[in-house]
């Protein structure tokens, strides 16, 4: 991660989805994690992802942290970032899957940096997956 001061004094990390600097927050710093290991590890490039991409969900704007298109521009994976000090809880994977009633995404996905759930949504039931098993075409 590209980290600098801004003249504020405020640390700062560059995010190469939005190719700019914003405040480095925990759940920053989680979200700029994410979008490196989908990446490097999972070779999807940065321009297939959008982060903080504006959505109405039931009359309201919503930002989901990261979503990552495929080619055709359908959102396979909506991934949620929360600070380290924010439990994983049935009130995220809610909020979650509010934004997938709008994006219809394959997969999704929460985290806190030190906790991961991958779901897959492609069947009738939501279940919960190995993130180094997920695989998607994009």
């Amino acid at each position: 991660m590209k980290v600098r001061i801004s003249e504020q004094g405020k640390r700062e990390v560059f995010d190469p989805v939005r190719r700019l600097f914003v405040a480095l927050t925990p759940e920053e710093e989680v979200r700029q994690r994410l979008i490196s290991y989908l990446h490097e590890m999972k070779h999807v490039p940065f321009s297939l992802m959008g982060v903080e991409k504006r959505i109405i969900v039931n009359g309201l704007v919503k930002r989901p942290d990261i979503i990552v298109f495929n080619r055709n521009a359908h959102p396979v994976l909506i991934a949620e970032c929360k600070a380290p000090s924010v439990k994983l809880s049935e009130e995220v994977i809610d909020q979650i899957a509010r934004y997938n009633m709008t994006l219809r995404a394959d997969y999704l996905l929460i985290t806190n940096g030190e906790m991961m759930f991958c779901f897959d949504c492609t069947g009738t039931v939501l279940k919960m997956i190995d993130i180094n098993d997920w695989k998607f075409e994009i």
